[in-house]
């Protein structure tokens, strides 16, 4: 027998009590007014209620089956079927509430996107903010570098190739001076060793 999650709850119910019933055709119930009846008839529908519930599978189910199975009595199949599609319904409206949600957030962030590309600032001319934030009036906050680097630069690979550069850039800067401050010590003291030269030659 298939499970729910293949099916409508209405859908599954069907077609599990199709099955009892051509079960009671070929092994009927006792129709007895004996207690032994009553015990027999009261266990085979809690039997029921354990198979009807087991097709359930999903987690979703879980707390309305665990307060059927702990209810005392059992309550009849039938009312089982009525708490359980209740249930389907209630978890349908909770899904369809959070896809409006997530599509209005949606909405809301391409909206807002919209009005502040379409802002101007009068003082620096820059679009996506007004006068009354614009940080040429009130400053830059304190980490302003390192975001503006970011932007320029990017992300990613073309970002860390940018980076890079700039790097390498920077290094060969350091060791140019380095060459260039060497040059000028030799230079000076190959200088001032002429200088002494020529001044013990005059003597």
């Amino acid at each position: 027998m298939q499970k729910q999650s293949d099916v409508t709850v209405t859908e599954f119910y069907t077609q599990f009590k199709s099955i009892l019933d051509e079960l009671d055709e070929l092994q009927p119930l006792p129709e007895c007014s004996c207690g032994t009846s009553k015990l027999l008839i009261q266990r085979e529908e809690d039997r029921r209620v354990h198979l009807f519930l087991g097709g359930f599978e999903s987690e979703e189910y879980a707390h309305v089956k665990a307060t059927i199975l702990n209810s005392e009595p059992m309550p009849s199949l039938r009312r089982v079927f009525n708490h359980i599609q209740r249930e389907e319904s209630r978890l349908a409206a909770e899904k369809e509430k959070e896809v409006k949600v997530e599509s209005g957030a949606a909405f809301y962030s391409l909206n807002a996107n919209k009005r502040k590309n379409g802002l101007k600032c009068e003082q620096c001319g820059k679009v996506g903010h007004i006068k009354a934030e614009c940080f040429e009036i009130y400053g830059y906050p304190a980490n302003w570098e390192t975001r503006r680097t970011r932007t320029q630069y990017g992300r990613g690979k073309q970002g860390e190739q940018s980076i890079a550069h700039m790097a390498r850039a920077e290094e060969g800067t350091k060791k140019e001076n380095a060459e260039t401050s060497i040059r000028g010590r030799a230079l000076h003291g190959m200088y001032k060793e002429t200088s002494n030269m020529a001044g013990n030659a005059t003597r």
